[in-house]
């Protein structure tokens, strides 16, 4: 009897379990509380948008480069830290692998720095 009672307590007690039954109580109580509170009062306020003064067109901001210097130097140090880390430990035969993830890296962090200069 006590094995079996221990292997429903461990079965109960395993994240995806507590997890569902978390979520199954909650969804319990906003149904209850659903059911128990008073109604709500529309009024017309609430239902209307909200909309304040005048249409103004955007600002134009401009975008200044001043930190593009530091910028560049991250990413030449960031790169060369991530070949380091990848690099320990790997065979001679992963040694291009990890140039060209640290290749796919630069990538991306210049299209992304190309898509912010640009203001997308």
């Amino acid at each position: 009897m006590f094995i079996r009672e221990s292997a429903m307590t461990s079965l109960v007690s395993t994240p995806i379990i507590v997890f569902i039954l978390s979520l199954a109580a909650g969804a319990v109580l906003y149904a209850v509380g659903g059911r128990i509170s008073p109604p709500s009062k529309g009024s017309k306020g609430k239902s209307s948008p909200y909309a304040c003064g005048e249409d103004l067109p955007p600002i134009k901001t401009s975008l200044s480069v001043k930190l593009f210097n530091y910028a560049a130097l991250f990413l030449v140090l960031d790169v060369i830290s991530i070949m380091l880390a990848l690099s320990m430990g790997v065979s001679t035969s992963a040694v291009p692998m990890v140039g060209m993830l640290a290749v796919t890296y630069i990538i991306i962090v210049l299209l992304s720095i190309s898509l912010l200069l640009r203001g997308v």
